[in-house]
């Protein structure tokens, strides 16, 4: 699924970080999808090969078939208009996600910008948010690789050097590099699908501890007790300036915290033209 190019919208351009709502090409199965105006019939490469996978999910549900003939399933190519209508997904959700205040100029408005782009969701695709109550890992999967959302820190712009800080507009304080890496990690961390969905389990006394960036024990990115679901803040740009002299460390260190979850970390705007770290 992955190896398929995913699409970027801008849904806010601040001051501070500019994020994005994206979609991979299967955003085009989603139900919805379809049915946004101006509604668009999804256009299947192969329509037996779809008759195909619904024969098989009767036969799961235990209902009588009348044509057993299976035929080469299409499920790893998307649909021929996928382009068109993961797009339109796309940008409902960055406009509704818009319209909702979110912004990427502090700390706060980050964190709260997690929870307004799950409602955004919820009200253009809620049929993602019902797999994603279903406790079922290959759809948890599949959901959270459908619409996910970015964030272009613009390090550069936010990095002082006299001070060697990160400076978001909405922050009085500034923060060192390390601690830029920590919210980073945290940002995501807290945006995963399986975290939030399993908040309850938690509030019963169970937890799935893991690391954080510093070795210290808690339910982080990178634990190897999660599970290999994507984060729904899966691609970040320019965490860091070049100019900051732990440019390289930190940006490895926030690769390593990282990229076990697939989440795609691009330290310079350069590095969109290489196809070895690029969106696909």
């Amino acid at each position: 699924m992955r190896s398929w190019p995913r699409l970027l919208v801008p849904a806010s351009e601040g001051p501070g970080a500019t994020l994005f709502v994206g979609s991979s090409l299967w955003g085009a199965r989603v139900p919805e999808a379809s049915a946004l105006p101006p509604s668009s019939p999804a256009r299947y490469v192969d329509e037996i090969a779809r008759l195909s996978r619904q024969i098989d999910a009767a036969k799961e549900d235990g209902i009588e078939l009348v044509d057993e003939e299976m035929h080469q399933d299409d499920e790893f190519c998307p649909i021929l208009n996928s382009a068109k209508l993961a797009a339109r997904l796309a940008w409902e959700v960055a406009s509704i996600w818009a319209s909702s205040g979110a912004a990427g100029d502090s700390e706060e408005k980050l964190a709260s910008a997690l929870n307004e782009f799950d409602n955004a969701v919820k009200q253009v695709a809620p049929s993602l948010d019902q797999a994603a109550s279903t406790k079922l890992e290959d759809e948890l999967l599949l959901s959270s690789s459908l619409l996910f959302w970015a964030i272009d820190f613009r390090g550069p712009t936010l990095y002082n050097q006299e001070d060697g800080l990160y400076h978001f507009p909405g922050e009085e304080a500034g923060r060192s590099s390390d601690e830029l890496v920590k919210l980073i990690c945290q940002l995501v961390h807290n945006s995963s699908i399986d975290k939030r969905h399993n908040a309850s389990v938690d509030s019963n006394g169970s937890n799935n501890s893991g690391k954080d960036v510093n070795g210290n024990n808690q339910n982080s990115i990178g634990s190897s007790s999660s599970s290999s679901l994507r984060p729904a803040l899966n691609v970040i740009f320019q965490p860091f300036s070049g100019s900051d002299p732990n440019f390289g460390e930190c940006l490895a260190k926030l690769r390593a915290a990282t990229m076990s979850e697939g989440v795609v970390v691009l330290g310079e705007a350069s590095e969109l033209k290489n196809p070895a770290r690029g969106l696909g």
